[in-house]
């Protein structure tokens, strides 16, 4: 027993002071140097690939290098120097991996990190969202898709789609806009192709080309809305058809879908003048076009200036009147102001006679057309009667119809004197019991007239003209 323990101490001793007895071989200028690793390529691996490792120490006899992956011994196929060619073992796992070479006698091993990757084909387990729109993004789930674009492709309805990323059992897509309908999904990582899955992609809807037109028809007057105006957009381009809608009852309307492009748009209602303007219509956009309507008038105007035709000075107090075309009943009368001016509303449209009179003056008349809605300007110069009367002129005086038999009679019976525009007091008389009559006319001696009275005993003459 003394025996056997003291051959292990002199050998554990021999261990550390003699270099015979290192199981890692000979120690000093006999022992080889380590080896040491430059590089692993590929670094992304499947089982039975081959790898080239590069780097220094490895000696020249296969025999004397062990590579191992994860562990588990690789195949050496070859090895110089500086190069080792070695085959991933099929029962390693995938995932991360770490590559260590050892050489024959070297103190130490050296090693290296790569990706073992599963050599099974991809499997798709499914889609977000089930359906997906024509140019949208598709989500693929499912298994053995690796974690790498440049290894990965995909296509849909046989035509290859972009990757927009790749991650473990997670694959983003985009569809593309010509796609429509039921279609199969293939997934190929590093040249193995998963079965094809069927998914829906929803045709491309058409970009919006059209906008909206809105707005409320009202009173300019109150500010009311009003219903039932009529609304109509009318393109300026000939290919796109007139559209047209009716205001609700407060006035306010809605065209959508109105295509892209410049209309008119006109506002109509009864009894109010229509309105229109010009809108812009851009593709999903909406503009408004508010409208204020006026009452359609139903009356014109006339107006304009009683004139003495010989200066130009205005008439005071001349009459106006206006005359249904061949009627010599007024129906509207007026007055000039002291400059002559004079004006008449409220005319329904029509043809009419206009007349202006004013004593010593000829009475003139014109005819006009009355629209409703406009103003008519009618001038009137009138010409002066002769500035004086000759004997043997004859005028016509007309007896006032308020006077009675016996009053005519007396009227009729005297020989009134009355003063002309010209200073000229001319006299006369008309036969007994006539109401008119016409007289011969001679200068009297006096200027200044000689017969008075008030109206109803028979002074003054209400109208007189030359006969």
């Amino acid at each position: 027993m003394k025996r056997v323990l003291l051959s292990y101490l002199f050998c554990l001793l021999g261990s550390v002071l003699l270099p015979g007895c290192d199981d890692d071989g000979p120690s000093g200028p006999d022992r080889p140097p380590n080896p040491v690793i430059a590089s692993v390529s590929p670094l992304r691996v499947e089982v039975g690939d081959t790898i080239t490792i590069t780097g220094t120490n490895f000696g020249s006899n296969a025999q004397d290098v062990a590579v191992t992956v994860n562990g588990t011994s690789a195949g050496v196929v070859s090895v110089t120097p500086t190069t080792i060619l070695a085959v991933i073992p099929s029962s390693v796992q995938s995932g991360s991996g770490t590559v260590r070479v050892t050489v024959e006698r070297a103190a130490a091993a050296a090693s290296a990190s790569l990706t073992i990757l599963t050599s099974a084909p991809p499997v798709i387990g499914g889609f977000d969202p089930d359906t997906v729109a024509a140019g949208g993004t598709l989500t693929i789930t499912g298994q053995n898709f690796g974690d790498a674009i440049g290894e990965t492709s995909v296509s849909i309805a046989g035509t290859s789609v972009q990757i927009l990323s790749v991650a473990t059992g997670q694959i983003l897509v985009q569809v593309l806009a010509a796609a429509s309908g039921t279609v199969a999904v293939v997934v190929t990582v590093r040249g193995r192709a998963s079965a094809p899955q069927s998914v829906t992609v929803a045709p491309t809807e058409p970009p919006d080309s059209t906008g909206t037109v809105l707005g409320r028809v009202t009173e300019s007057a109150s500010g009311a809305g009003i219903g039932g105006a009529v609304i109509v957009a009318d393109a300026i381009a000939d290919t796109i058809p007139v559209v047209s809608v009716t205001t609700d009852a407060g006035g306010d309307y809605r065209i959508e879908n109105i295509p892209a492009g410049t209309f008119v748009v006109t506002a109509t209602a009864e009894g109010f003048n229509s309105g229109s303007t010009t809108v812009t219509v851009a593709a999903g956009q909406s503009v408004t076009a508010d409208f204020s309507l006026d009452v359609e008038p139903t009356t014109g105007s006339i107006l304009g200036r009683v004139t003495n035709a010989a200066t130009g000075s205005g008439l005071d107090n001349a009459e106006v009147t206006v005359n249904v075309l061949g009627d010599t009943v007024p129906i509207f009368t007026a007055n000039a102001n002291s400059l002559g001016n004079y004006r008449l509303d409220g005319i329904p449209p029509g043809t009419f006679t206009v007349t202006a009179t004013s004593p010593g003056f000829t009475a003139l008349s014109s005819e006009v057309t009355v629209i409703a809605g406009q103003i008519i300007v009618l001038n009137l110069a009138l010409t002066p009667l002769s500035g004086s009367l000759r004997s043997g002129d004859e005028i016509l005086v007309l007896a006032p119809a308020w006077l009675t038999g016996q009053q005519q009679r007396r009227w009729g019976a005297e020989s009134p004197r009355w003063q002309d525009r010209s200073g000229i007091a001319p006299d006369g008389g008309i036969a007994r019991g006539s109401g008119r009559g016409r007289v011969s006319v001679f200068y009297a001696a006096s200027t200044e007239p000689t017969w008075g009275g008030d109206s109803q005993t028979g002074g003054g003459i209400p109208h007189m003209e030359v006969g």
